[in-house]
């Protein structure tokens, strides 16, 4: 089983910072949530996306996670339109 990512308005940036970067992926768990994908892709398939998306960078997944609060408070607001 697959998910496919439409990437039809994404765009390439020199720099994007660790907070910006964590509002675009919760962005795309939201799309998950929204959708009820995020339960078949369950807590270790989004362990394992982070783990491949920061690879060796121990600061940037510690930047990722230290916006975590933040985003989750979002994605409470986001779901009460669902």
């Amino acid at each position: 089983e697959c998910i496919i990512v439409d990437l039809d308005r994404a765009a390439l940036e020199p720099h994007v910072s660790p907070s910006q970067r964590m509002s675009e992926l919760m962005r795309l768990f939201r799309s998950l949530v929204k959708r009820r994908v995020a339960e078949r892709v369950g807590r270790r398939g989004l362990a394992s996306f982070l783990r491949g998306y920061v690879g060796s960078d121990r600061a940037l997944r510690q930047a990722l996670l230290a916006a975590l609060p933040r985003e989750r408070r979002r994605l409470a607001l986001h779901a009460l339109r669902y």
